[in-house]
């Protein structure tokens, strides 16, 4: 499954993420693997919105 996205969005941040399982707050979460859209500027009628998906805390990026 690819990243979608109207023509009207300008994408400016992805991520890519390995499958696997991962040890989250004591718990087996499983992710699976692919491209994941993190940012982007979407048009809206005479202006523009920017969105971030960004909202982790530091622990959701230590390496386990």
């Amino acid at each position: 499954m690819g990243l979608e996205y109207s023509d009207d969005n300008d994408a400016f941040m992805t991520g890519d993420s390995e499958e696997g399982t991962y040890l989250w707050v004591g718990k087996n979460i499983h992710m699976s693997a692919g491209p994941s859209l993190w940012g982007w500027i979407w048009t809206c009628s005479d202006g523009k919105v920017l969105v971030t998906l960004s909202g982790h805390k530091s622990l959701s990026f230590k390496t386990l």
